[in-house]
């Protein structure tokens, strides 16, 4: 494993600016996520140091013939609706950003997530603080689909699960929440993991291949990538 001595840096905008690549993932993937690991974070491996963006992540997913169909489909779909949000939950606060193609932050606003026990009082609340960043975009018809990285995020059911650091028990269905509730694509994975595919792509471990990301919040985390590749486990809880 390489060692990384991290730069100071806000590291909840690489988990937001992350949300491009988990939205793009699950486009160019089957509706249902499958149990391999994310085909952007092998290209982003390849590709480690440039000025990522959408447009390129498709041109170059279309190099193969039989792909070359479904890409055109999404480019022109993502053309339309340029912008993701990103959530960044911790046990305390809840970051939410409004990010381009370019992995750019437009817009960012926050709620605490400890002043909501009941997960639709939260969601419902996100979605109010979500308004003004929308508008900057131009509304929720701009948006192509919405990442979240949570703590406990299951990768695999798009669900976070029996999350010590949160005040919600059980299996709450955040993705479906906040399908119903904004009426776009949502996909979730667990926060640690989304910050290693951020550092991966923005930030301190570019061009590694090799890594452990430690997040320290309200509790503590990690993201395992070897060979290019985050570690997710048969039930989406490595690391």
């Amino acid at each position: 494993m390489q060692r990384i001595t991290p730069k100071k840096h806000d590291s909840s905008a690489y988990t937001l600016r992350n949300a491009l690549h988990i939205v793009l993932h699950f486009l160019q993937c089957a509706e249902k996520p499958t149990r391999f690991p994310p085909i952007f974070a092998m290209w982003a491996d390849k590709k480690a140091g440039e000025n990522l963006d959408a447009r390129h992540f498709l041109t170059t997913f279309a190099s193969t013939k039989k792909n070359k169909n479904k890409t055109r489909i999404l480019m022109e779909e993502i053309l339309e609706k340029p912008y993701v949000i990103g959530l960044d939950m911790g046990g305390t606060n809840s970051v939410f950003g409004i990010v381009d193609q370019r992995g750019t932050i437009i817009a960012q606003t926050a709620i605490k997530t400890q002043a909501y026990p009941d997960i639709n009082d939260y969601v419902k609340a996100a979605v109010d603080a979500l308004q003004p960043a929308l508008d900057v975009v131009g509304g929720i018809d701009n948006i192509r689909g919405m990442g979240i990285g949570a703590p406990s995020g299951n990768f695999y059911n798009g669900t976070i699960e029996r999350a010590a650091n949160l005040i919600w028990q059980g299996i709450v269905p955040i993705c479906d929440l906040f399908e119903e509730a904004l009426g776009v694509p949502c996909r979730v994975t667990n926060d640690a993991n989304a910050a290693a595919l951020g550092e991966m792509t923005y930030g301190v471990a570019r061009g590694m291949k090799n890594f452990i990301m430690i997040t320290l919040g309200t509790g503590v985390g990690s993201g395992i990538v070897v060979d290019g590749r985050v570690v997710y486990g048969s039930d989406g809880f490595a690391g």
